[in-house]
């Protein structure tokens, strides 16, 4: 599972346009709890495009579980 959310890291953060160096700055907004917010300062890379990153993450997860289950759930079909 490591390796994979490393990929969908990677995946996230080019389709956001985030650089790969910040891409450790992603990661703790993938946990539950209380998120920063944008202070309005500039700041580089501003924590609302690392917030869209960890949601695209977290969508691409997602999508990724729920194949899965629908390729091991029974058709119901006879065969």
């Amino acid at each position: 599972m490591a390796s994979e959310r490393e990929g969908v890291l990677f995946q996230a953060a080019r389709e956001c346009g985030l650089a790969e160096c910040y891409i450790d700055c992603v990661r703790p907004l993938l946990r539950e709890g209380p998120r920063p917010r944008c202070c309005g300062g500039g700041c580089e890379p501003c924590v609302q495009l690392l917030e869209a990153v960890a949601e695209r993450v977290l969508e691409i997860e997602e999508g990724l579980t729920s194949t899965a289950a629908n390729e091991e759930a029974p058709t119901g079909e006879p065969r």
